[in-house]
């Protein structure tokens, strides 16, 4: 409860703070569905006048990606409890300091031998999956303003995407052209289906092979006034740190990210 007034569904079951896999005593559904329906009931119980529920931009109770199921099912409980006060903001996957998506992607790339010249395992080769990554703290901002608005101009269904879409491919090029690292995007053959149980992980599932799907008409970022944040403009600051260690010294402006003395391990200048 925000002074009295305002309820807050994040930090617990949004993509800051809430499970993105399965834990060792909750799963996603707990963490998702049924911990959102209880905070969603306190909610009511108390006349929350105002309810914010952080989902996501794929969410489909149909998805193969548990996460974006189990989210749709959290909008539902959100809906089902509080349909009057209940704002939905679905975001896209963030890219910020300590994501999950970037640090994902530039490791699977980053973790292969100099040997393999860069060849990295990626479903159809990135060209069948498109993305549209968003700030973090862009989305930090415009829940903030939302907050600030008063409560006639409010909408009850947000969308908070980035500025440009990207294909899986695209996406991955940028990143290794921060890393400094070679990249040629093979794609993963998969002979069984108990094979591909094994291999397609949860994360492979969410940011290899499922695309941002955007509703057109809704309001994003522009609309509470946040103007988005282009990828290349941020990520250099933490992707920095998955250069080969020789490569630490910045071409572009002569200064070198410290991946070792950093205790954030953010790779910021120095």
């Amino acid at each position: 409860v925000y002074s009295g007034k305002l309820g807050i569904s994040s930090g617990i079951n949004a993509e800051y703070g809430g499970s993105h896999k399965r834990k060792l005593h909750f799963d996603m559904h707990a963490s998702n569905v049924s911990l959102t329906h209880r905070i969603a009931r306190a909610c009511k119980n108390v006349e929350v006048p105002c309810f914010i529920h952080m989902s996501s931009l794929s969410a489909d109770p149909d998805s193969q990606c548990l996460f974006y199921r189990t989210k749709a099912l959290s909008e539902q409980v959100v809906l089902h409890e509080l349909p009057n006060s209940a704002i939905i903001v679905r975001a896209a996957d963030t890219f910020h300091a300590f994501d999950i998506m970037t640090h994902y992607l530039a490791r699977i790339n980053a973790r292969k031998r100099l040997i393999q010249k860069g060849r990295t395992l990626i479903y159809k080769e990135g060209k069948a999956t498109y993305k549209s990554p968003v700030y973090g703290p862009d989305v930090t901002r415009a829940i903030t303003n939302i907050i600030m608005m008063n409560d006639q101009d409010r909408q009850r269904l947000y969308q908070f995407a980035g500025p440009k879409t990207y294909s899986l491919n695209e996406l991955m090029e940028s990143i290794t052209h921060l890393t400094q690292r070679s990249y040629k995007p093979v794609h993963r053959l998969i002979p069984s289906e108990i094979l591909s149980r094994v291999v397609k992980s949860e994360d492979f599932i969410r940011y290899q092979m499922t695309s941002d799907t955007p509703t057109a008409g809704l309001p994003g970022l522009e609309d509470v006034g946040v103007v988005p944040t282009h990828f290349e403009d941020k990520a250099m600051l933490w992707l920095r740190s998955y250069r080969v260690f020789w490569q630490t010294w910045d071409p572009i402006d002569g200064r070198k990210s410290d991946i070792y003395n950093n205790t954030l391990g953010t790779g910021e200048f120095i």
